[in-house]
C-alpha cells in the first residue's frame, strides 16, 4: 500500500502540477481576452470614427454637388441672358443695317434726282449759249450772267452730290465695319 500511496501522491503532485499550469495558462489566456478586448474596443472606437468621418464626406459632397447644380443653373440663366442680349444687339444692328440702306437709297435717289436737275441746267445753258450767238447784245450779256449763274449752280449741285455720295459710302463703311465686327 505504500507503494500506492507513493504512487498516488506523485499522481496527485502531477496533477497539482497540472491544475497550477492550467491556472497559469488560463490566467495568461484572461490576459490576452483583455488585451485583445482592449483591443476590440479600440477598433470599434476607430471604426465608429471612420463611419463618422465619412457621413460628414458624404454630406459635403452633396453640399458641393447642390452648389454645382446651382452653378450650372447660373450659367445656364447666363447664357440664355447673354444669347437675349447678343439677339438684340443683331436686332438693334439690323435696324442700323435697314436704316443706314434706306439712307442710302435716298441719296442715291436724290443723286438721281440732282443728276436730272444738273442735265436740265446744263440744257438751259445750252439753250442759253444758243441764244447769245443770235447776235443781240443785250442778250449775251443776260445770257452770260446766266451763265455764269447756271454754271454755278451746276457746280454747287455737282459738289453737293460728291458730298452726299461721300456721306452715303461712308455710312455704308460704316455698316459693313459693324457688320464684320458682328461676325467676328
Amino acid at each position: 500500500m505504500t507503494e500506492e500511496k507513493v504512487v498516488l501522491a506523485s499522481s496527485l503532485q502531477e496533477k497539482d502540477s497540472c491544475i497550477v499550469q492550467l491556472k497559469e495558462d488560463l490566467d495568461k489566456m484572461t490576459e490576452e481576452k483583455v488585451v485583445l478586448a482592449s483591443s476590440l474596443q479600440e477598433k470599434d472606437s476607430c471604426i465608429m470614427q471612420l463611419k463618422e468621418d465619412m457621413d460628414k464626406m458624404t454630406a459635403q459632397l452633396r453640399e458641393k454637388d447642390i452648389c454645382i447644380e446651382e452653378l450650372k443653373q447660373q450659367m445656364a440663366q447666363q447664357m440664355v441672358g447673354q444669347a437675349a442680349q447678343t439677339s438684340s444687339s443683331a436686332h438693334q444692328h439690323e435696324t442700323l443695317v435697314t436704316a443706314l440702306n434706306e439712307k442710302l437709297v435716298a441719296s442715291k435717289t436724290e443723286a438721281e434726282k440732282q443728276r436730272c436737275h444738273i442735265q436740265g441746267l446744263e440744257n438751259r445753258l445750252v439753250d442759253k449759249e444758243q441764244g447769245v450767238a443770235g447776235g443781240k447784245e443785250e442778250a449775251t450779256l443776260e445770257a452770260e450772267k446766266t451763265i455764269r449763274r447756271l454754271k454755278g449752280e451746276l457746280y454747287t449741285v455737282k459738289d453737293k452730290l460728291k458730298l452726299e455720295r461721300g456721306v452715303g459710302e461712308m455710312h455704308v463703311s460704316k455698316c459693313a465695319l459693324v457688320i464684320y465686327d458682328i461676325c467676328l
